[in-house]
């Protein structure tokens, strides 16, 4: 499956997306483990601690007031006893609320349970034993009241301080143990999120390198190449499987590449052949597109021109290659070899024109053209019996070899020239 630019960042997007959902929904998670640890310490731990702290407070207020009757031998304020029987009703609410408390939390037949009902007991009963020293009081009998309050009031009041500070160690410890349970399963929260955050960047990391490293190791590639094709190298060949935006671009770049160097490759044929003096080369100008085509055509026009001039002088002209091969005649030349019913197309032409001199061998003398790298033209006078006068000729003959910076003999050519030297003699 091959993957495009546009895939790629939609796959990004969407690890970024599931990644940011899934800490979405981890933190919604901690959360609602935050509420319950919220909740337990409400209900198992602050309720309990707030009802048992308020319980103390009220019996330690009552204790006061208590002896502060046995102080003033019950001859206290009437707003003394009242806040007394108050103290013992708050008490009372309190433990109630302590045990329902309980209840609800299911701690019904735990230990902190039994010690709350105990307690209930323990300050119904006592409250019982208030109240009958209240009505001694209101009896007058103040000696026996006091007598009562400070046997019996004092010895259970010491009994319930002794179970209220049995609840108030309990509630702590529970305090404690919640707080190191709330501590723990905080630190296990800040744990997975750093690891979520962690395991979510490294796979964002993860992708972008990639798609990063999809981009720029191809885009390296193509700078390499582009440059290559200013310096003038063409043999570049990207190849790549990809057929996403780079992989699409690299074949581009291959397909620029490839036209540059078939334009360059027939340019080359052409000039090669017309510095060899063959000015019929052509390059197939209709397998190039655009400019590349046009450049194929003028350089094709060009030789045509050269050509089209060559023909329109008097003088014969003919190239031949190093090897004497003929490549190019103009129109005078093949007028030329046909009045001395010779073949154009003949390889040995040169040296059947030789022939027909009916003066000295020149033969000599032109090979030096062909074959020296010093002598690079050869010029004389021939005579020709006319075929169509029967009549001898002079002719003009002359070898021109244009060596210019090119020291390689192979790709030169020699012009040979024949111009009419004399009217019939």
């Amino acid at each position: 499956m091959e993957f495009t630019m546009k895939k790629k960042l939609i796959v990004f997007l969407v690890a970024a997306l599931l990644i940011s959902v899934a800490m979405g929904v981890m933190g919604f998670l901690n959360l609602l483990t935050l509420k319950k640890i919220v909740n337990y310490n409400e209900n198992i731990v602050a309720k309990p601690l707030a009802y048992i702290a308020e319980t103390n407070f009220s019996y330690g207020m009552s204790r006061v007031i208590i002896r502060d009757l046995i102080i003033s031998e019950a001859d206290a304020d009437e707003k003394l006893h009242d806040q007394l029987l108050e103290s013992l009703d708050i008490i009372q609410t309190q433990l109630s609320g302590y045990k329902d408390t309980l209840t609800h939390n299911g701690s019904a037949k735990s230990e902190e349970y039994d010690k709350v009902a105990n307690l209930i007991l323990q300050t119904k009963e006592w409250t019982k034993q208030i109240k009958i020293a209240e009505e001694l009081i209101a009896k007058n009998k103040k000696s026996e009241a006091i007598a009562y309050l400070k046997n019996d009031v004092e010895q259970n009041g010491e009994a319930i301080n002794a179970s209220i500070q049995e609840l108030i160690d309990l509630n702590k410890e529970q305090a404690n143990n919640s707080s190191q349970v709330a501590e723990s399963i905080f630190a296990q929260i800040v744990i997975k999120m750093i690891f979520i955050i962690l395991v979510g960047v490294f796979v964002l990391a993860l992708l972008g390198l990639l798609i990063i490293r999809s981009i720029t190791k191809p885009v390296a590639r193509m700078i390499v190449a582009a440059n290559q094709l200013a310096e003038g190298i063409t043999s570049i060949n990207l190849a790549t499987e990809n057929n996403d935006e780079i992989g699409q671009l690299e074949k581009a770049i291959s397909r620029v590449s490839e036209s540059i160097a078939t334009v360059v490759n027939d340019t080359e044929t052409i000039l090669t052949a017309s510095r060899q003096g063959d000015f019929l080369q052509h390059a197939d100008a209709t397998k190039h597109k655009g400019v590349f085509a046009k450049v194929i055509q003028d350089i094709n026009r060009t030789n045509d021109t050269i050509s089209n001039h060559l023909d329109n002088i008097d003088v014969s002209i003919a190239f031949f290659s190093i090897n004497k091969k003929i490549v190019y005649k103009n129109k005078a030349m093949i007028d030329f070899v046909r009045m001395f019913h010779l073949n154009s197309d003949d390889e040995n032409i040169l040296a059947r024109i030789m022939s027909l001199n009916k003066s000295v061998d020149l033969s000599a003398g032109a090979e030096l053209v062909f074959k020296s790298k010093t002598a690079t033209t050869f010029e004389n006078t021939i005579t020709m019996l006319d075929p169509a006068t029967n009549q001898n000729r002079a002719y003009n003959l002359a070898l021109y070899r244009n060596d210019g910076q090119d020291a390689d003999l192979d790709h030169k050519c020699v012009m040979v020239t024949i111009s009419d030297a004399t009217v019939p003699v």
